[in-house]
């Protein structure tokens, strides 16, 4: 019995180092920490983003997935992508996808050297740097009625549709 209780925590202790070191990772790589969005504020993104049956949906940095799995619980019939560098965040969100039955694509990629113009809703939490380069680089060539919602960080310089307070962190909604 000492030797099975053993086992397994030893099992356990790999998991989280394994764990630790895809986070460690991941913010080196992208000097963004993996930090999920709260439910309430998710709720509120995923109102904003009027999703229809036919959307392309993505989330840049999207981490263990949670936004496109809530999504994809109320809009079954979209489709749903999240980009993540860290290898382990990545498998992560890819083993819940299974376990959970929702067919969400997981790409670990830089979502930079992406295609997005297909998207209809881009759903990020980046810091503002990021938020920067996606304002230079990907809004420009996403298509006429897109949008791009994101938490806690605006576009420097392209004023939002609208902004949704929620405390002291705004929910920012760009329109094509």
């Amino acid at each position: 019995m000492i030797d099975f209780i053993l086992i397994v925590t030893l099992c356990f202790s790999l998991l989280a180092l394994l764990w630790g070191v895809g986070l460690l990772w991941g913010l080196v790589q992208t000097r963004v920490p993996c930090i999920s969005t709260h439910r309430q504020r998710a709720d509120e993104m995923i109102r904003c983003a009027n999703i229809q049956p036919q959307h392309n949906i993505c989330d840049l940095g999207c981490g263990t997935g949670n936004i496109l799995f809530q999504a994809h619980k109320e809009h079954p019939k979209a489709y749903f992508t999240g980009y993540e560098l860290s290898p382990v965040v990545c498998w992560w969100a890819r083993l819940k996808s299974i376990l959970l039955r929702q067919p969400i694509q997981f790409l670990r990629q830089d979502f930079f050297k992406a295609n997005l113009s297909d998207q209809n809703i881009v759903f990020c939490y980046l810091f503002p740097k990021i938020m920067q380069r996606i304002e230079t680089e990907i809004w420009p060539t996403l298509k006429p009625g897109a949008k791009v919602i994101s938490h806690g960080f605006p576009f420097p310089h392209t004023k939002p549709s609208h902004t949704i307070m929620l405390g002291k962190i705004g929910i920012f909604v760009y329109e094509r």
